[in-house]
């Protein structure tokens, strides 16, 4: 779709396969990648239209929880610990289709009022998560463990 950029935050400069991809789709104005930090990352999330996460291996899934804060719905890949993190607050595909990432993407793009809900839904959520309840945890775990 013409009308929206994709932007791809980290991870460096697009590698040349990833090159050669974009140009033979005729997309080279479509991408973006950039480097950037937490203020810009920030702006980011809460002006995208998405923030699709791809992960095949993730071990908790963090920028999901800062999508959320940042008021942005989240489609995200589903395995992992991703369903666990995003619970019904996002969408979920299967990395391996990308007939089911398009389809959620559609879903997202087309549906302001679902964009809405994971928006709303996904700001609640974050709040569930924090540096301070995970020492919290930690530390009672530890106690509970050691006696």
């Amino acid at each position: 779709r013409n009308e929206y950029r994709l932007v791809c935050c980290g991870g460096g400069v697009f590698s040349k396969k990833e090159a050669e991809m974009i140009s033979k789709s005729n997309l080279e104005n479509n991408f973006i990648q950039i480097e950037a930090r937490d203020k810009k990352i920030a702006n980011l999330y809460y002006y995208a239209s998405a923030f699709v996460y791809p992960s095949k291996y993730e071990g908790f899934g963090i920028p999901i929880i800062e999508a959320m804060y940042n008021k942005c719905p989240v489609i995200a890949s589903n395995v992992s610990s991703l369903p666990e993190v995003g619970g019904d607050c996002a969408l979920y595909f299967n990395p391996d289709s990308v007939e089911d990432l398009n389809s959620k993407i559609n879903l997202v793009l087309n549906d302001k009022n679902l964009a809405e809900e994971l928006k709303q839904k996904g700001f609640q959520r974050e709040k569930e998560f924090s540096w301070d309840k995970c020492a919290k945890e930690t530390f009672e775990f530890y106690r509970e463990v050691n006696g």
